[in-house]
């Protein structure tokens, strides 16, 4: 399994502070969109929420960029 993979696995369990964090370090132009994710992502907590659905959400929303973020969020 890649980094990207295992850290979106890890994505229900971040806290939503760790996920404001990484939406300020995106930029301007994509951050409504990064807010919206981290709130799909923070309202599944607690919830199983596949690796696909995230990949296909962020790629709908054209945040791939942020998987990276994500990715990094998880060390």
């Amino acid at each position: 399994m890649s980094k990207v993979t295992s850290a979106l696995e890890a994505v229900p369990a971040l806290a939503a502070d760790k996920l404001k964090r990484i939406c300020v370090h995106v930029s301007q132009q994509h951050l409504a969109d990064a807010k919206r994710l981290s709130k799909v992502l923070l309202s599944s907590e607690g919830k199983k929420l596949t690796t696909s659905a995230v990949l296909r959400l962020a790629q709908d929303k054209g945040l791939e960029f942020l998987l990276q973020g994500l990715n990094e969020g998880a060390h």
